[in-house]
C-alpha cells in the first residue's frame, strides 16, 4: 500500500513540539490524548526490544590512501504501544540507538527515530482530534558522504482538530485545523512553524470509488530567522478507487508559496497505482509538490514505504538534505517498484527505481536530481533461520559543475537465527563505495564485518 503526501503543511507520517524535540520525552499536548484514551483501554499490543551490533570496517577513514582499522559499536532499545478502538487510536514506535567509534573516526553520538499517531474520536465522525510526532535522520549536506557526522534529526509534530459534516449519504464536508513544528537537533535555523486550515469535499461515486475536492492555506515562519514568513496554497481534486486486484489514487491540483510579494507556484500532483495479485505486486507512484528546507520530504520513508526496512529495522530514511539553510524548493518524484512473495517457497524480493529532482526559488546552484534503485530479497531456510540482501545505488547530479556529482552502491548480506524464546543472532558482511566525480571528490570503498544481536520482550 502506497503511502503519499501531499502539501508542504501535511505530514502523513505524523510530526513534533520543537521544545520537546530531542529529548526523550513526547511533547505534553501529545500526553494527553495517550492518557484520555488509556482509560478506555483493553487488549494493548506491546513490544520492548534490546539490541547491539558490533561491526569492524576497513577504511573509517574514508580515504583510500589511508585507511583505517575500526570497530564501530552501536547499541540500543525499541518501543512500541498500538491500541484502536472505535473512539481513539494509539500507535507508537521509536528507537533508540547509541553509536560509539572506537578510533574516532567520528563522533560517539545518540540517536532517536520513530513515529507516534494518536485520534480521539470516531473516524469520520462528527469531531475528531489527531496529533502526531515523527523523528529521523537527514543529512547536514546531500554532497557529503552518508555518514552521522554529516547527519542531523528532525522532529515533527503536529495536532489538528478535525470537523466532519456529513452533508448527505454520500458526501462528506471537513474542515481542518493545523498546528505543526519542525525542529532540528543541530541545524536550528531550520526549526519552523506552521499553521493552516485545510477544506475538502469528499463525494463517494460507489463502495469502490470516491471523488473530492480539497484547498490548503499555511502560515510557515523560520522561527529563529526574523521576517522569514511566507504563506503556501494548495487546490486539488482528487479521486481513489480499490478494485479487486487493481487500485489507484489521483490527485491533480496547483500550489504556491508567495513571500514579500514574489510568488513560486507550478502544478501539484499526488498519484500512486498497485496491481496485486497471486503474491505479486507491481506499482508506481509520481509527486510533484513545493516544499521547503525545514519541511523536506516531511520525514517520508520511501514511497513504497515496504521495501524500506532491513532484518534489523534499521530504515532507508531517504535522508534528504541541502546545504541551504532557508528556500522553497519543488521536489518531482517518479517511482517504480515491484515484489513478489510467491517465486519461490520461503522467499521474497522487492526492487524500487525512482528519480527525484529539486528545483529551488533562490539558490539555483543546489538543483539536483537524484536516480535511485533498491533491492531487497530475502530466503527463509525454515521459520528460525533467514538470510537477506540489500542493495542500493544512487547517482546524484548538480546542475552547475562546481558541485559534487556523486554516485554511491551498497550492499550488506546477513545470516539471521532466531530463538524460540525471541533472541536473534545475525552476521553480516557489508560494502560500499562511493565514487565523486569532481576533482575535489572524495571516491573511496569500505567493507564492514559485523555481528548483531536483539531480543524482544512482549
Amino acid at each position: 500500500m502506497l503511502v503519499l503526501t501531499q502539501g508542504v503543511a501535511k505530514n502523513m507520517d505524523s510530526p513534533a513540539d520543537t521544545s520537546q524535540a530531542y529529548g526523550k520525552k513526547l511533547p505534553r499536548y501529545l500526553l494527553l490524548p495517550l492518557f484520555t484514551m488509556a482509560t478506555f483501554s483493553h487488549a494493548w499490543d506491546y513490544g520492548f526490544g534490546v539490541e547491539a551490533e558490533s561491526q569492524v570496517s576497513d577504511n573509517a577513514s574514508r580515504d583510500d590512501d589511508n585507511k583505517i582499522d575500526e570497530r564501530q559499536d552501536e547499541y540500543g532499545f525499541d518501543f512500541m504501544l498500538a491500541e484502536e478502538a472505535k473512539w481513539y487510536l494509539v500507535d507508537i514506535d521509536y528507537r533508540y540507538r547509541q553509536a560509539v567509534f572506537t578510533e574516532g573516526s567520528q563522533q560517539d553520538r545518540d540517536l532517536i527515530e520513530g513515529d507516534a499517531d494518536f485520534r480521539l474520536g470516531q473516524a469520520d465522525g462528527l469531531l475528531q482530534l489527531t496529533a502526531g510526532h515523527s523523528r529521523r535522520r537527514t543529512l547536514i549536506d546531500i554532497a557529503a558522504e552518508d555518514t552521522l557526522d554529516n547527519s542531523d534529526e528532525r522532529a515533527i509534530s503536529n495536532i489538528s482538530p478535525v470537523l466532519n459534516i456529513r452533508a448527505s449519504s454520500v458526501d462528506m464536508l471537513s474542515v481542518i485545523g493545523n498546528y505543526e513544528t519542525i525542529g532540528y537537533r543541530q541545524e536550528f535555523l531550520r526549526d519552523s512553524e506552521r499553521i493552516g486550515t485545510t477544506l475538502s469535499w469528499r463525494h463517494r461515486l460507489s463502495n469502490r470509488s470516491n471523488f473530492g475536492l480539497t484547498y490548503e492555506d499555511t502560515d510557515v515562519e523560520f522561527i529563529n530567522i526574523e521576517d522569514t514568513v511566507y504563506r503556501y496554497n494548495n487546490a486539488y481534486l482528487s479521486y481513489q478507487t480499490v478494485l479487486r486486484y487493481f487500485s489507484y489514487d489521483i490527485n491533480l491540483g496547483y500550489n504556491k508559496t508567495e513571500q514579500k510579494g514574489f510568488e513560486f507556484d507550478g502544478p501539484s500532483y499526488n498519484m500512486s497505482m498497485q496491481y496485486d495479485r497471486d503474491g505479486q505486486v507491481f506499482g508506481a507512484a509520481f509527486i510533484n509538490r513545493i516544499t521547503d528546507t525545514s519541511a523536506g520530504n516531511n520525514n517520508r520513508d520511501s514511497l513504497s514505504v515496504q521495501d524500506a526496512a532491513d532484518n534489523n529495522g534499521n530504515t532507508d530514511t531517504g535522508a534528504d538534505a541541502s546545504a541551504v539553510v532557508i528556500d522553497q524548493y519543488k521536489i518531482i518524484t517518479s517511482e517504480l517498484f515491484y515484489r513478489n512473495s510467491s517465486i519461490c517457497l520461503g522467499c521474497s524480493f522487492n526492487l524500487t527505481i525512482g528519480r527525484e529532482s529539486e528545483k529551488y526559488r533562490v539558490f539555483l546552484d543546489e538543483n539536483n536530481i537524484e536516480w535511485y534503485s533498491r533491492f531487497n530479497a530475502t530466503y527463509n531456510f525454515n521459520r528460525w533461520s533467514r538470510l537477506e540482501l540489500l542493495s542500493r545505488y544512487t547517482d546524484t547530479v548538480f546542475e552547475i559543475e562546481e558541485q559534487d556529482d556523486f554516485s554511491q552502491l551498497d550492499h550488506r548480506l546477513e545470516w539471521s537465527v532466531t530463538s524460540r524464546a525471541g533472541l536473534r543472532i545475525g552476521l553480516s558482511v557489508e560494502s560500499r563505495a562511493r565514487d565523486a566525480r569532481s576533482e575535489d571528490g572524495n571516491s573511496y570503498t569500505e567493507n564492514f564485518y559485523g555481528i548483531n544481536g536483539q531480543y524482544i520482550f512482549r
